[in-house]
């Protein structure tokens, strides 16, 4: 989706969507919004808070491989790296993944064990809390 403020989001309030889950970069892992953890969008034209609440991700595993050339281990090891960043902060840990990717076949299938890798660490930071 291609994001254009704040006409995108008005329109996908207007759809009566409540949630949105697109608000991060497509070409490199990162912080597109600043922030890791959810926020209802303001809407600085009208002045007022919506109630449009926005769920910024930190990386998709398409950046990694159709973007950058990752390997999966590079992959996973820049992952682990958000996901560090994102714990020491006390926010919320968001990604995209594909079917293919995540299906063990095609272009993408070792990709899959990155994000069961990436799972499995998330699983492990949540049981020490």
């Amino acid at each position: 989706m291609l994001l254009r403020f704040p006409e995108t989001y008005r329109q996908v309030l207007l759809a009566g969507i409540t949630e949105d889950y697109s608000m991060g970069y497509p070409d490199m892992p990162g912080f597109r919004a600043g922030i890791c953890t959810p926020f209802s969008f303001y809407d600085l034209k009208a002045e007022k808070t919506t109630p449009l609440k926005i769920y910024p991700f930190q990386t998709m595993e398409v950046t990694f491989s159709q973007y950058l050339g990752y390997t999966h281990e590079e992959a996973m090891n820049k992952i682990l790296t958000l996901m560090e960043e994102v714990k020491s902060v006390g926010g919320s840990f968001c990604s995209i993944w594909h079917n293919e990717s995540l299906s063990g076949e095609g272009k993408r299938k070792d990709f899959r064990d990155v994000f069961e890798e990436m799972i499995k660490t998330g699983f492990g930071y949540a049981n020490r809390i």
